[in-house]
């Protein structure tokens, strides 16, 4: 390097792709500071967007999260947009733990912003590989659950404030989660306006609905109101009394006892996440997995699947732990 400079792109994304590989720390700091040299020299036409991506999810994997996520920024100040299934995965990594997660939600902040206003004209092709970049739900939930389990709730309220600037819809688990924001805040009102979207929203299951009315009693208790937390308690006892007398629900309830007395959809997939090795390793502080993909397997997924599946195991350990709380509500065959 000293004497001939750089060489050429295939010797340098070899080299670096090997340091990942390894998962050595020593070794990925190594990669990292050699796609730091060859950008601040102007040689990053030596750099492979897909290898920088490696980079990152590699330094993430690591539990590295700063190194790791000032490449994803080097990537799109040289405009190297990254597909957000991909930089997705890399913020999965960085949300386990509480400095990689505040990053995470930095990153989302910082990427939304370039699609506020409607700054990025969609119909243009040119913008295609941009637009591919623009933080979705799924994002969203990963960085929104990382804030929460590490008591960061006010920076977890400045990227709910960036969904709607950019268009992001929610989902079941991002409903859940903004009620969670919600409640550890304090804003009553936002949880009261929430409950008509639960209500509203389709396919939503009893585990979720008993997450949303838990915060929201939760948080008349934390004002001390009485009087709206009976009445709601009260409310859910008369139309569970209404449910259990009609006929539809009580065919319900005699299939569901048929098939196991004791059973309940919610409480059961809360406890076979409890007992994953996934949750085990969250709770431990450690990386889900210690392996990552090999260069070869990793350049092959174009679309980036492996990358996409990873994030949401770990983001399905993230949900299964912040349900590891004290409920004020439960469900018995699916009535609140």
């Amino acid at each position: 390097m000293h004497m001939e400079g750089f060489p050429r792109k295939s010797v340098i994304s070899k080299l670096v792709t090997s340091y990942v590989d390894s998962l050595d720390i020593q070794y990925l700091e190594k990669a990292y500071e050699l796609v730091e040299c060859a950008i601040e020299e102007g040689k990053q036409v030596l750099l492979e967007k897909e290898v920088l991506i490696y980079v990152s999810f590699g330094l993430a994997k690591a539990r590295l999260p700063v190194p790791s996520s000032t490449v994803l920024r080097k990537m799109i100040a040289i405009e190297h947009f990254t597909p957000v299934t991909a930089w997705s995965a890399v913020l999965a990594h960085m949300s386990q733990t509480a400095e990689g997660s505040y990053l995470a939600a930095e990153l989302i902040l910082e990427i939304g912003y370039l699609f506020q206003n409607n700054r990025v004209d969609l119909r243009k092709k040119s913008n295609a590989p941009l637009i591919a970049m623009k933080p979705n739900a799924a994002a969203f939930n990963i960085a929104l659950a990382g804030c929460l389990l590490f008591e960061t709730s006010r920076k977890a309220e400045e990227l709910l404030d960036m969904m709607p600037r950019i268009g992001v819809k929610a989902d079941a688990n991002l409903l859940i989660i903004m009620a969670r924001v919600y409640e550890r805040n304090g804003q009553r009102e936002e949880l009261k306006k929430l409950q008509r979207h639960m209500e509203e929203a389709p396919n939503l299951n009893d585990l979720e609905f008993r997450q949303f009315y838990n915060c929201l009693l939760t948080c008349h208790l934390k004002f001390r109101d009485l009087d709206s937390a009976s009445n709601m308690v009260l409310e859910m006892l008369r139309k569970a009394k209404e449910a259990r007398n009609s006929l539809a629900a009580a065919k319900f309830m005699t299939n569901a006892a048929e098939i196991d007395h004791s059973h309940s959809p919610g409480l059961a997939s809360v406890h076979s996440l409890n007992n994953s090795k996934d949750l085990y390793s969250l709770q431990n502080n450690r990386p889900i997995t210690n392996a990552v993909l090999s260069y070869e397997e990793f350049s092959k997924d174009r679309n980036f699947l492996k990358l996409e599946s990873e994030s949401k195991a770990i983001l399905s350990s993230l949900l299964a732990k912040l349900q590891m709380q004290v409920n004020l509500i439960t469900t018995k065959h699916g009535i609140l």
